[in-house]
């Protein structure tokens, strides 16, 4: 998945607001084929470390158009946790991740597993 300046822009920002904690949020495509980024709001008990997007928001992401990713944050993990792995080959969804200390994005596609794709690092 290419991520578009704007939307790594809008994840990277809403990182650093919700630093400490891990933000969330959708990826959907629109029926024009646009691609937009939601906010969600992290839903975990320990959300330092751990983050949950509520059935709300998959829903009101679901209205919005076709959900193809998930994004999250971490502050200096850089590399995505067993539970994050599990979450997306169980939902069938691809995993974005942002780390804060490298201002560097990965994607884990639950078919392939975790690359890191520098690609997304480009204007």
């Amino acid at each position: 998945m290419i991520l578009s300046s704007k939307i790594k822009e809008f994840i990277r920002d809403h990182a650093l607001e919700s630093n400490p904690m891990e933000c969330c949020g959708l990826i959907v495509e629109k029926i024009d084929k646009s691609i937009i980024p939601i906010k969600c709001e992290n839903d975990a008990l320990d959300k330092i470390n751990f983050f949950r997007i509520s059935s709300l928001d998959y829903l009101r992401a679901s209205r919005e158009g076709k959900i193809t990713a998930s994004y999250h944050s971490h502050v200096e993990y850089n590399q995505f946790s067993e539970f994050d792995k599990r979450t997306s080959r169980g939902l069938k969804l691809t995993f974005i991740l942002y780390v804060i200390s490298e201002n560097a994005f990965l994607e884990y596609d639950p078919s392939l597993g975790a690359k890191k794709d520098n690609r997304f690092l480009e204007s």
